[in-house]
């Protein structure tokens, strides 16, 4: 488990639905979110309706990014939500994917994890931003983790964490323990 209290969210959260992934290009400097210290443990079961989560705060308000610039770089009109925080155990993420037309998140049955809604999170440990482990997710429980360090991004299966999704009404949500 990552027990570091200090984490950089490199590239940010992103919730990647069906025919609109947000694409990723260079990270702005000093776009950081702190990893908070919670009161205890959430459940890792996909609700995000444990009391710690209420006293971290929330980050949203997602762009499109692109080395293109002829792209849009418009707010995600289906915004996507995310609070991290970290107890002597783990590191914890909960995040809130806003997607009214679940039906059609449903009846994608694509193989790859890439072509699905899905989570994608790039963290740094420390502050010296050489390597990072990038971690990924869909809305129904595909996981997927890699290790960038000496240039290389290794594809790995022994990066421990354990996600959980849920779906409501208006999306999906992804509760981790990493």
């Amino acid at each position: 488990m990552i027990t570091s209290t200090r984490m950089l969210l490199m590239a940010g959260v992103a919730c990647a639905a069906m025919g609109g992934r947000a694409a990723l290009a260079q990270v702005p400097e000093g776009r950081e979110y702190p990893c908070y210290r919670l009161a205890g443990a959430p459940a890792i079961d996909g609700k995000l309706d444990d009391g710690c989560w209420e006293s971290v705060p929330g980050a949203t308000g997602f762009r499109i990014l692109s080395n293109d610039p002829n792209a849009s770089r418009y707010a995600i009109k289906k915004q996507t939500s995310f609070r991290m925080g970290w107890t002597d155990r783990a590191v914890y993420l909960a995040v809130r994917c806003i997607e009214p037309d679940m039906a059609k998140v449903r009846s994608n049955n694509a193989g790859k994890l890439w072509f699905k809604a899905s989570v994608e999170l790039f963290l740094s440990p420390g502050n010296e931003r050489t390597g990072y482990y990038q971690l990924a997710a869909s809305w129904d429980g595909a996981q997927w983790s890699g290790v960038k360090a000496d240039g290389e991004l290794e594809v790995r299966d022994d990066v421990s964490w354990k996600v959980k999704p849920g779906v409501w009404r208006n999306g999906w949500t992804l509760e981790a323990m990493i």
